[in-house]
């Protein structure tokens, strides 16, 4: 009888175990793809993945860009961003496109108009290297009237006006 009882007990033992890796794999199988999505979102976010904050300035594009280039050359947002231009469609639209690593911080696009320039700033949140506040400071100089939103992302949606496409217009 008292080995009955024992192999019983190793039974249940053995099937307690038996569900705790059950439980374990099923829990795993289910983590695991929901994690991998979960960093292709995050890793899919980029900085027109929000409205642009817009403004206009007086000067010309080329004055305007260089301008720009010099403010974030002095006062650099992170010292791990590179800038880069991007000359979309020559003397018309100039991009300038902060990243770090493999990532787009911040684009600011410029748009040749007929008496003026429009800058369009489109940014990523916050990082631990990357503050609004470092990019506002750097632009300020040149795009005067320009006021940088911090609060981007989710909160965003309710703010939207008009059916917005990322494109610029």
């Amino acid at each position: 009888m008292a080995a009955k009882v024992q192999a019983d007990a190793e039974k249940t033992a053995f099937a307690r175990k038996n569900r705790i890796l059950d439980d374990h794999l099923t829990l795993t199988s289910f983590a695991i793809p929901l994690l991998a999505c979960a960093i292709a979102v995050g890793c899919s976010w980029s900085p027109r993945s929000s409205p642009p904050d817009v403004s206009h300035v007086s000067k010309g594009l080329q004055e305007t860009s260089n301008c720009i280039l010099t403010g974030l050359n002095k006062n650099p947002v992170s010292a791990t961003i590179t800038n880069s231009v991007n000359i979309v469609e020559s003397g018309n639209i100039e991009e300038i496109i902060g990243t770090s690593g493999a990532y787009q911080l911040y684009i600011v696009r410029l748009t040749a108009e007929k008496d003026d320039t429009e800058v369009e700033v489109f940014h990523v949140a916050n990082s631990a290297e990357y503050k609004i506040s470092n990019l506002q400071s750097a632009l300020s100089p040149c795009v005067s009237g320009l006021k940088i939103r911090t609060n981007i992302g989710g909160g965003l949606k309710a703010q939207r006006k008009g059916n917005w496409t990322g494109e610029s217009r």
